[in-house]
């Protein structure tokens, strides 16, 4: 493993690269980076070249790690993990060097002072609570440390002037019962954390069968079961999302069909791109009462100047986020981001496509008006309608 650019959550996540380093120590039951690659190391070596020769290469990530956009540390491994913290430090420096910030995705852990000591510039971490229950955290998180801790550490972060988010992701209510949600986030935001990244369990087969029998115990049978399912049950964090918003609290989720601010830290400090959420923010100050949306205000809207240049990079982005509709698309691979794009806004099964928000239906348009053709005369794109009120969670075709 080493840096990359950010492809899975491309359109979701304002920071274009991450690094990803050995298997995380943390343990967490439900990891899907354990659980994907429980083997995985740091190439130290390909890394340091990375960051050394990004002058020279050709590839996005050279052409991003040189234009100075910052890295997240970490969607797949906690830097601070016991089997991470050191090279973590090594890399502070190096990234330093090379004039590249960081975001930190954390559970705590060691040699945060230490970092902190090395950073000339205030940045965002992002830290996870998934229960209130330490002794539940034992059970699921058992290499983490204590919950307690982590309200220490966002305190300590807070009060050195770095802004701070908390990813309660997993959301499952049998983690964090209402009582223990209205708690955690009631003292969260009395310390003045305002923003909250909220997502429903997520378990495929791959990752089940990897599971010990330990961590199949911890977790459950039913839970196991429910969070296979293609369609979940979005219940608990809708109620979640509002009870954070009447609090004062900003939230993000995939796919969440509101307004949110959540993002707005990173794009004031880091040199960003633009997500989805942005878009639809765009979306509910220029159509209050919905509106037509077309392929190139999507784009115009999107683009950076980097999106119409080619790298071999930009084909990963839809391979790997929906390899089954890769497969049947006829002009692959892909050499640009603005195609990336492209193939997300135009193919409905891709879970990119803003169709997946219960925001944007399609709009069935076309100048023979045959069943089928929801494509824009000039460009043969799908146009959207933003709903501003969304009536329900069904996907649906507006005629």
């Amino acid at each position: 493993m080493s840096i990359s650019a950010y492809a899975g959550e491309f359109t979701i996540s304002p920071i274009p690269l991450e690094m990803s380093m050995n298997y995380c120590s943390h343990k967490c039951a439900v990891c899907f980076a354990n659980l994907n690659q429980p083997g995985r190391t740091l190439d130290v070596k390909a890394t340091i070249n990375q960051i050394k020769n990004c002058n020279k290469g050709k590839g996005l990530t050279s052409y991003l790690l040189r234009e100075k956009y910052p890295i997240l540390l970490s969607n797949r491994v906690d830097p601070f993990a016991k089997t991470n913290y050191r090279q973590t430090l090594s890399f502070i420096e190096l990234f330093n060097a090379n004039e590249n910030k960081i975001v930190f995705q954390t559970r705590g852990g060691d040699g945060i002072d230490e970092a902190l000591s090395l950073l000339d510039y205030k940045t965002h971490w992002y830290v996870s609570i998934s229960q209130l229950n330490d002794d539940l955290r034992k059970k699921l998180e058992p290499g983490a440390p204590t919950i307690q801790s982590r309200f220490e550490l966002i305190e300590k972060l807070l009060s050195k002037g770095h802004s701070v988010s908390v990813g309660i992701n997993p959301l499952v209510e049998e983690w964090l019962p209402v009582a223990d949600f209205q708690e955690m986030v009631d003292r969260l935001l009395d310390m003045g954390v305002k923003g909250y990244w909220l997502e429903l369990i997520h378990l495929n087969a791959k990752q089940v069968g990897n599971m010990s029998e330990k961590e199949k115990l911890a977790v459950g049978s039913s839970l196991i079961k429910e969070a296979a399912k293609r369609t979940p049950n979005y219940s608990y964090i809708d109620w979640a999302r509002e009870y954070i918003q009447d609090s004062g609290g900003e939230v993000f989720s995939i796919n969440q069909p509101n307004a949110s601010s959540f993002f707005d830290d990173y794009h004031k400090k880091f040199k960003t791109i633009k997500t989805n959420q942005d878009f639809i923010n765009h979306c509910f100050k220029k159509y209050p009462n919905g509106g037509e949306i077309k392929w190139h205000e999507y784009y115009e809207f999107m683009k950076e100047p980097f999106y119409e240049q080619e790298f071999s990079e930009a084909d990963g982005f839809v391979y790997r986020i929906a390899r089954n509709v890769y497969k049947k698309l006829e002009n692959t691979p892909f050499k640009t981001l603005k195609g990336v794009l492209e193939a997300y806004w135009d193919n409905i099964d891709i879970p990119k496509s803003l169709f997946n928000n219960d925001l944007f239906s399609v709009l069935s348009y076309g100048s023979d008006k045959k069943p089928g053709t929801y494509r824009c005369k000039e460009d043969s794109k799908i146009i959207y309608w933003f709903n501003a009120e969304p009536s329900d969670k069904l996907r649906h075709f507006i005629e």
